[in-house]
C-alpha cells in the first residue's frame, strides 16, 4: 500500500530543519547559552550600632563592613525583628525608620540618618540580584 507523500515530511525538510536546530543550539544566543547568565541573588547581615559621626554633607552616617557586598551592589535593605519582644521590635522599627540613604563600597555598607541617629542597635539583613 503506498502512502500520500503530503501526509509525511519530505527528508530534505527534515535534514533543512534538523539542520537549523543544530546551527541556533550552536550560536552564541541559544536559549542554553542565555540562561546559563541569569541573575544571582545574595543575602547579607548586618549590625548597625549606635555610633554614627556627621559626614561631610551634614549627615550622621556610619559604615559597616559586609563581607562580599560589592560596590555596584544595589541592595534592598530591611531590618530583623525579634518576634519575641514587641517593645524591642518597635524600638528597632522606630530606630530604622530614621535611616534615609544607603550606599554600598567593596565589602561596605554607608547608611545616612538626617536629623537624629538611632540610639538601639538595628540587625538588618540585605538582598541583592546581581
Amino acid at each position: 500500500r503506498r502512502r500520500c507523500c503530503s501526509s509525511r515530511t519530505p527528508r530534505w525538510a527534515r535534514s533543512s530543519a534538523a539542520s537549523a536546530v543544530a546551527t541556533h543550539n550552536a550560536s552564541g544566543d541559544a536559549h542554553s547559552t542565555l540562561f546559563a547568565g541569569k541573575a544571582e541573588v545574595a543575602k547579607y547581615n548586618a549590625t548597625l550600632t549606635t555610633t554614627y559621626a556627621e559626614d561631610s554633607n551634614g549627615y550622621q552616617a556610619q559604615t559597616v563592613n559586609v563581607s562580599g557586598l560589592l560596590a555596584t551592589d544595589e541592595p534592598t535593605i530591611d531590618c530583623v525583628l525579634s518576634g519575641t519582644d514587641p517593645d524591642a521590635d518597635t524600638a528597632v522599627l522606630e530606630a530604622f525608620s530614621l535611616i534615609n540613604r544607603a550606599t554600598t563600597g567593596a565589602g561596605t555598607l554607608t547608611v545616612q540618618c538626617i536629623g537624629d541617629a538611632p540610639t538601639v542597635t538595628i540587625p538588618i539583613t540585605l538582598l541583592v540580584v546581581r
